[in-house]
């Protein structure tokens, strides 16, 4: 006979309900109990319900945490309802609750009395403490982080290597001495960060001259104005800027003080976000696929919470390059 909450509860002498919070993931019961309950759990073998694979009445809650809503940006670097219908695509057969928070400085998913009942938590372009992943881990509740690479985690992103790659390609198909600086917002994120070591690398491999001396951080987009054009054409003939925001700004301030792009130096965005259709005049960027990357999300419920399956998740999708006017 299997093990039930009951037998939990009464070797402990405590609550069927208590031992059900707990199981549950429920942060209304004290860290000493909950210690109690799982190694309780363990000792006499007790397996948790297995959700059946018939979806027609299971509702699959998922937390579905965003970017911090003073990240005025977000909305213009990908189209939310992309990610929604891709996940909810990938999820196919599934009835999936989307409850939807915003990361910030002191987020905690389980600081309110239903914060523990959750199947699983999806981390949109965003990324929270290593104490968070700590606690998700301790309470065995499966997550996954969109857009960032993470070693031993679950994880969906974009394959930066080959957009790179294809943009320096790109970029060396059109100048026989080829100049690159890389351009992005200071301080680094983890993004931005990954990006350019694909570009050391890929320099390196390519044998382009690159160093240190060629990165270019910029603490305000007021600091793009004629002194940074009038500096960049005397050292270089191509700007990688690390997402397609920094790209349009370049593009957008750059004939206003009399410079022409491409004509005096080639530029690249990357994610080929909304914010490219503002213009005219089209960034050459990478593709960051929201939609795929939310099936595959939807692909990750199926794997990780209906089936169980302890495999690490780890997807990387290339993006596709998006031909522009400005190489």
């Amino acid at each position: 006979m299997s093990v039930t909450i009951y037998d939990i509860a009464k070797k402990l002498k405590t609550s069927p309900s208590t031992v059900s919070r707990v199981l549950n993931n429920s942060s209304l019961i004290s860290n000493s109990t909950t210690t109690k309950i799982h190694e309780m759990a363990r000792e006499l073998g007790y397996e948790p319900r297995i959700i059946k694979r018939q979806q027609n009445r299971a509702i699959i809650t998922i937390k579905l945490i965003v970017g911090p809503k003073n990240d005025h940006l977000l909305p213009i670097f990908y189209d939310f309802t992309d990610l929604i219908s891709g996940i909810r695509a990938g999820a196919e057969g599934l009835r999936l609750n989307l409850a939807v928070e915003m990361n910030h400085e002191n987020f905690n998913p389980f600081d309110h009395k239903k914060g523990g009942n959750m199947d699983g938590v999806v981390f949109a372009f965003t990324k929270p403490s290593d104490s968070i992943y700590e606690d998700l881990s301790k309470r065995k509740i499966p997550n996954i982080t969109i857009n960032r690479n993470l070693p031993g985690q679950d994880f969906v992103t974009c394959n930066n290597y080959l957009g790179i790659k294809e943009l320096v390609n790109q970029l060396h198909s059109k100048r026989d001495n080829l100049k690159i600086c890389f351009l992005h917002l200071t301080p680094h994120n983890d993004i931005s960060l990954e990006r350019l070591n694909c570009l050391k690398k890929i320099s390196a491999e390519k044998k382009i001259s690159f160093q240190g001396k060629d990165v270019i951080a910029i603490e305000s987009l007021e600091l793009i104005n004629k002194d940074f054009f009038a500096n960049i054409k005397k050292k270089y003939n191509a700007i990688i800027a690390m997402n397609d925001v920094l790209a349009i700004t370049v593009l957008a301030r750059a004939s206003s003080f009399g410079f022409q792009i491409p004509k005096d130096f080639s530029l690249t965005g990357f994610d080929n976000s909304p914010v490219r259709n503002l213009l005219p005049q089209k960034v050459d960027t990478i593709s960051l696929p929201v939609s795929e990357i939310g099936f595959k999300v939807g692909q990750w419920i199926h794997h990780r919470i209906i089936q169980k399956e302890q495999t690490v998740f780890q997807q990387e999708i290339t993006g596709v390059y998006q031909n522009g006017d400005t190489i």
